[in-house]
């Protein structure tokens, strides 16, 4: 189970939008589906790279334009990706989508 540190829910509600009372379901939701780290390539890795040089971050996740930053499960801060790769990132989630498929035999949601 996902946590939101105050920090979170605050950037949250100020970069995304999202009311307070739905920041721990959103960020569930970005924890379990969203594209991690590892899944990214080329430049969108470059740039979650120089967003995160100083800090020792568990887990990042790309979910729905936004980039969530997570210490073990806890939601530490969400900051918007850029419009120049969120065309990467929808390519990302479908090639992820067909995987999951050919490799079980069934449509993943």
């Amino acid at each position: 189970m996902t946590t939101v540190t105050k920090h979170g829910e605050k950037r949250m509600k100020t970069r995304c939008g999202i009311p307070k009372r739905a920041a721990r379901r959103n960020a569930q939701i970005a924890y379990e589906k969203g594209l991690n780290y590892e899944n990214a390539t080329g430049k969108l890795k470059k740039y979650i790279d120089s967003k995160n040089e100083s800090t020792e971050i568990t887990d990042v996740r790309i979910w729905n334009g936004n980039v969530y930053v997570f210490f073990g499960e806890a939601l530490l801060t969400v900051y918007p990706l850029p419009k120049k790769y969120t065309k990467r990132e929808i390519q990302m989630r479908q090639k992820r989508k067909l995987e999951g498929e050919m490799r079980y035999g069934t449509e993943l949601a």
